[in-house]
Parts: structure tokens; C-alpha cells; sequence
């Protein structure tokens, strides 16, 4: 904690911090053999200076989203819906003329499913009804969207506190952005 230097950070629950290329090495090094790292993709990302890279997994997960009522037999049709759970980082990096400085905006956003929570309906069926049963998605969800100033020789450390978890089916938790 001694070697983090703290960054003023606008949105609420990210912590960011410089640290030397160093001391960020050994940092990854403790951090990947914590049962609570995930590394999400690739360790090293190129990109060009003043240009966007968009780094997403995404999956798409149906559910039952509801029912359309028809006039002839079965008298219904169930609504088939989706949702895009995952994640999605765009970095936009600028490095100064100098070469000392560097500006980056960075937007994250996650979305995971948590559960699809079944909901019972009765559908008329000519003077009868019939229960059937359509699901209500529960979602959560992280943003941020910032933008970072510091110098290129440090590193910068985002901490994003507990979020969904980018990935389908894991159990890790949302690993540390370094540009």
C-alpha cells in the first residue's frame, strides 16, 4: 500500500492508484495467485496512440419473456427474449507530444444475469385458463466512464470494489484495469 500513490477518481466506488512498472509487476504477481483474481483476457492489448480499442465478451442468454395472445388454437405464443450478459472496456489512449504524459478514457461496462425469477400467468383458453409460466430477468449491472491523466512511466490501477462478474458461469471477481 506503501508504493500506491492514490488518483482522484469522479465515480463513486473506483479506487485508482499509480504505482511503478515494477512494483506493478509484482503487484500482478501476488494478485494472481489469489483465489479472487481472474484474468479476463489477454495480458497485453496494443493500441495505437488517439485511438479506441473495445475489448467485450458477450453472451447472449434466451428466456421466456412473455406471452402474445392469439385467436385460434393453443390461443397464445410464448414471447421469446435475450439478454446480452457480459462485459465490454473501451480504452481511449492519447499520449502527450512529449511522450511524458499520458491521457486515456476508459468505459466499462458489466452486465451479468443473476437469476430469471419464473412468474405464473393464466391464459384464457376459450372458457377455461391455463397457467403458464414466462420468467422476469434479474440483472445487475456496473458503469464507469472516466477519464485518467498520469505519467508514462507509472502505471495506473483501477479498483472497481466487488462488481458482476464479467464472465458467464464464474465465480471470480472483476480483475484490475491497467493501461
Amino acid at each position: 500500500l506503501s508504493l500506491l500513490k492514490p488518483v482522484d477518481v469522479k465515480s463513486p466506488g473506483v479506487e485508482a492508484w499509480l504505482l511503478s512498472r515494477e512494483n506493478a509487476a509484482s503487484l500482478f504477481e501476488q494478485l494472481k495467485v489469489r483465489a479472487d483474481f481472474r484474468e479476463h483476457s489477454a495480458p497485453r492489448v496494443d493500441i495505437a496512440n488517439g485511438q479506441s480499442q473495445t475489448i467485450a465478451r458477450k453472451d447472449s442468454r434466451p428466456y421466456t419473456r412473455g406471452v402474445q395472445l392469439r385467436r385460434d388454437f393453443p390461443f397464445y405464443d410464448l414471447v421469446p427474449g435475450k439478454i446480452d450478459e457480459g462485459y465490454s472496456l473501451q480504452v481511449s489512449p492519447l499520449m502527450s507530444l512529449d511522450g511524458q504524459t499520458m491521457e486515456a478514457a476508459i468505459s466499462c461496462s458489466v452486465d451479468q444475469l443473476e437469476k430469471l425469477v419464473p412468474l405464473a400467468i393464466d391464459v384464457p383458453m376459450g372458457g377455461q385458463s391455463q397457467r403458464v409460466q414466462i420468467q422476469v430477468p434479474q440483472l445487475v449491472s456496473w458503469r464507469i466512464s472516466e477519464r485518467f491523466r498520469w505519467p508514462t512511466n507509472e502505471v495506473l490501477l483501477l479498483s472497481c470494489g466487488v462488481v458482476a462478474t464479467p464472465a458467464q458461469y464464474s465465480n471470480g471477481m472483476f480483475s484490475a484495469i491497467t493501461t
